[in-house]
Formats: C-alpha cells, structure tokens, sequence
C-alpha cells in the first residue's frame, strides 16, 4: 500500500541560522460555519518571544526563559518538523517542536494548544525566494 509521506526521513529537523526569536508563531485555525467563517490566524508563540519562562506566573522566583538560548543562535538548538505545514497568504508555515540540549521535548501543556510542549510554525522560503523566511536551514536526523 502507498500514501504520502509528509516528513522526509533526510529532512527531518531545522536549526537555526540566527536568531528565532519571536519568528516561532502559533496558529489558530479556522472557525464558524456558513456565511461566519473566521479565517484562521498567526501570532508570536509565546514561549518563543517572552523574557518570562512559558507556563510559570511573571516574578516567579526563576521564571526566566531558558527556551530562548536554544533558538538565538547558529545550531543553539534544534527544531523538530512535526509533519504538518499552512499555508496562508501565499506563505508557506512548517509546525516544529523545539528540543532541548540535554532534555529533548520540554514544555508545558498550557492554556494554548496551539503551543504546547514547545511547538509552534516557522516560515519558510519558496526556492530561497521568500524574504519573510525565518532564519533556519533543514538538516538531516541526529
């Protein structure tokens, strides 16, 4: 029997070329039915752009965000493509999920599906031709 892959077995991961941060969004799809359709939208994932760490109250003793030094730099972190990809507006969006050094899946399961354990939508180019890309590169499995 045959289907179709959505992740390739060579392509498995992404690591960043600069900064990500804040370039990690969450998606919250479409909604209604009939005429009351809202279209489905895009937003910074909060784990990915706040200074306090994700799924810990601000001023928390220790709730600075230690996710954001695996995503600020070339190959600080890796990011695993979860197999499911939007487009919207003619951008293509890939959904990964960020491993941790040392840990691998971290996280939380929050108030925001859309983000839990440490998933979000990276943009990527059309044959490097997108100037909105987000800075990162496939690589192959580690």
């Amino acid at each position: 029997m045959s289907g179709f892959k959505q992740t390739g077995y060579d392509h498995a991961y992404f690591m960043p070329l600069s900064s990500l941060q804040g370039a990690i969004y969450t998606y919250t799809g479409n909604s209604g039915n009939g005429g009351s359709i809202t279209k489905g939208s895009f937003s910074p994932a909060a784990w990915a752009t706040s200074l306090t760490r994700y799924g810990y109250t601000p001023g928390e003793a220790g709730s600075g965000n230690t996710y954001l030094s695996s995503i600020n730099g070339v190959g600080a972190g890796m990011l695993k493509d979860m197999g499911t990809t939007v487009v919207s507006s003619s951008r293509t969006f890939r959904k990964v999920q960020l491993l941790v050094p040392a840990v691998g899946v971290a996280g939380v399961a929050g108030t925001t599906p859309t983000e839990d354990y440490l998933t979000g939508y990276i943009e990527l180019g059309l044959d490097g031709s997108c100037p909105t890309s987000s800075p990162q590169a496939r690589v192959a499995r580690v």
